[in-house]
């Protein structure tokens, strides 16, 4: 059903394709699909199209700690708590973090104790 769910993503795309969310949300089914560099273009492209839009810069935060480019996280994650500060808390407790969850830039970013 993946092949379905990308397939409507990008026909999605094609109606709209200054759409953030369609943008954001086609980068998270190509995470889960394993696609990480095109996810990352997706996150870029929704970035660019709306760039004071927190979720774009907070999945791209997700996507480098997952990726081990840990000097990328606390850059991007900074971006979306700017914008929209839930994401602080959203941070703290979300698993695509644990690889930076002992850094310290990352604690004092998220105020974990």
């Amino acid at each position: 059903r993946m092949d379905d769910a990308e397939a409507e993503a990008q026909r999605s795309l094609e109606l709209d394709p200054d759409s953030v969310a369609g943008h954001n949300n086609y980068g998270n089914l190509l995470v889960a699909l394993g696609r990480f560099a095109e996810a990352e273009a997706a996150y870029r492209k929704a970035a660019a199209l709306e760039p004071d839009h927190p979720a774009p810069y907070y999945n791209l935060a997700c996507l480098a700690s997952r990726q081990g480019h840990h000097r990328e996280v606390v850059p991007l994650l900074l971006c979306a708590v700017e914008f929209d500060p839930a994401y602080r808390d959203e941070a703290r407790h979300d698993d695509d973090f644990d690889a930076v969850r002992n850094d310290e830039a990352f604690r004092l970013l998220v105020g974990a104790e």
